[in-house]
């Protein structure tokens, strides 16, 4: 009986010597396929290396300055498109150039050691931070892969350009230097790219719908409930349109219809020029007029509601004619989306969905 517990007692070591190794074998395959992953780099980058390796994908990037409440979060969606932090599209032509940036910054040269304190300084202090991230996977074995993540890649200090305008401070978060850095082939700074204003990274692109997607759409003119109207889309091209205040129009009323088609189907790319800066605000301030000359809401069958509310613009002072003082601006007015940011838009570009309703009685 007891050389039968021995044996019992040597196969059961047996097994958990076997159950040891196969851990640390595990282990050992786990390791190394974290050694080979896109997670483990080895060897300390250099400070003189800004720029970001063409093999990796930038997933995301982050732009604030030290006292920015709100950083600026350009990323890309699931769908490949690029959005901003809020959900609003980002503007792609922007983002493309930051990409292309990114990819290609070289070191010109270290900034002077009697220079280099001041430049840290403004750097740290003054400078825009922006946060680069890769697509990353934690473990890797094979042609497998595991884990997925936006792993940090860099983190850059970006200052002004140089007096000379041939390159842009930088400096790596944690070095001990900064240089001038440069994109080949670009004969300015880079400082612009880097701006954390969301008017520079917003699709300017308000509204881009076709005709079948839209249920309603409000126009209402201040002061003018004659031109104000409601036109309801039924689908398969059939519409009602009513006076504002929800009553139908009457048989005296003869409807284009042409003209509606043409008016639900101009609701594609409707762009605004820019968002103000705080000293376009103040311009605005000025030069707005007190009423709304129209408001427009577009319902979608989705029920997505997009509220546009349009000011006249009044000339600049120093465009205006001496005997005729103050007159609309032809090309230009003010716009607020959702009752948020104003815009700087040109007629242009909306005219096609600024309709009174006499515009569709035949």
């Amino acid at each position: 009986m007891g050389g039968f517990n021995i044996f019992k007692a040597m196969k059961i070591n047996k097994i958990k010597s076997a159950i040891k190794y196969i851990i640390a074998a595990i282990a050992g395959i786990f390791f190394i396929s974290y050694l080979i992953s896109d997670t483990y780099t080895g060897l300390s980058v250099p400070e003189t290396d800004f720029g970001v390796d063409t093999r990796f994908e930038i997933t995301k990037v982050e732009l604030y300055k030290p006292q920015q409440t709100t950083p600026i979060l350009i990323q890309k969606s699931e769908t490949g498109q690029w959005i901003l932090k809020q959900g609003l599209g980002a503007n792609e032509s922007a983002v493309k150039d930051l990409l292309a940036t990114l990819h290609r910054l070289t070191t010109r040269y270290p900034v002077s050691l009697t220079e280099s304190p001041r430049i840290k300084e403004i750097l740290k202090t003054s400078g825009t931070r922006a946060k680069i991230y890769i697509k990353a996977n934690r473990f890797r074995l094979g042609p497998f892969k595991f884990g997925e993540y936006n792993r940090l890649y860099r983190h850059l200090f970006v200052g002004n350009d140089t007096p000379k305008g041939n390159g842009t401070y930088m400096m790596k978060s944690g070095a001990h230097n900064a240089f001038v850095v440069f994109r080949p082939g670009l004969e300015s700074g880079i400082s612009q790219i880097f701006l954390p204003q969301e008017r520079i990274w917003r699709n300017p692109v308000i509204i881009n719908l076709n005709a079948m997607s839209i249920r309603t759409v409000i126009v209402n003119v201040p002061g003018n409930t004659a031109e104000s109207y409601q036109l309801i889309h039924q689908g398969d091209g059939q519409f009602t349109m009513n006076h504002y205040n929800g009553e139908k129009v009457d048989d005296n009323h003869i409807i284009d219809s042409g003209r509606v088609v043409r008016f639900l189907s101009s609701f594609t790319d409707i762009y605004y020029e820019t968002l103000l800066d705080d000293e376009g605000e103040n311009i605005r301030k000025i030069l707005i007029e007190g009423q709304p000359f129209m408001e427009i809401t577009v319902e979608t069958i989705d029920e997505n509601k997009i509220t546009l509310v349009c000011w006249a613009r009044q000339l600049p002072e120093d465009a205006r004619e001496p005997t005729t003082g103050l007159k609309r601006d032809p090309n230009r007015f003010y716009i607020q989306v959702n009752q948020s940011d104003f815009a700087l838009a040109q007629y242009y570009v909306f005219n096609r969905i600024l309709r009174p309703f006499s515009f569709f009685v035949n």
